[in-house]
């Protein structure tokens, strides 16, 4: 039997202020990844620097992951988080899945630490999953979760 694919593309996006050290936050969004996928050197990565409210230089991270790493590490997030944090995704859904995309705040802090845990605050990395056209409802990616070993 053919396992089903679960994502098209993966997005991670965050901030660091100037009050944070840009090698830290980085280490927390790579943490998210596979141990195989790890290297600062290899990110598909993009800067911009913006400001804030009082002028202090804000700068924005994005990485983005087509469909040949997408799958391994939407499924490498999935394996990783505490099962709660799954079940919350998965009853959640439909407030958290719009256009064919998964939104997902991951704790920076915790991330730092190398734990994937979901949060609901301001100091996150955010990620986007853009699923494939068979997973339109939690039943959906229970399934290919389920198909894929991951625990829930």
């Amino acid at each position: 039997m053919s396992r089903s694919r679960l994502a098209v593309s993966i997005e991670f996006s965050c901030s660091v202020h100037a009050t944070e050290e840009e090698e830290r936050v980085l280490r927390a969004l790579i943490n998210l990844l596979p141990e195989e996928l790890r290297s600062v050197s290899d990110l598909p990565m993009t800067k911009h620097v913006t400001h804030g409210f009082y002028g202090n230089p804000i700068l924005l991270i994005r990485v983005i992951y087509g469909e040949q790493e997408a799958d391994k590490i939407a499924l490498h997030i999935f394996s990783s988080m505490p099962s709660k944090d799954t079940q919350s995704v998965l009853q959640d859904f439909q407030s958290r899945f719009a256009k064919g995309r998964l939104y997902l705040r991951f704790d920076k802090q915790e991330a730092y630490r190398g734990s994937i845990k979901l949060s609901s605050g301001d100091e996150v990395i955010k990620c986007v999953i853009k699923l494939k056209p068979n997973i339109r409802r939690s039943e959906d990616l229970e399934r290919v979760l389920k198909e894929q070993g991951v625990r829930l």
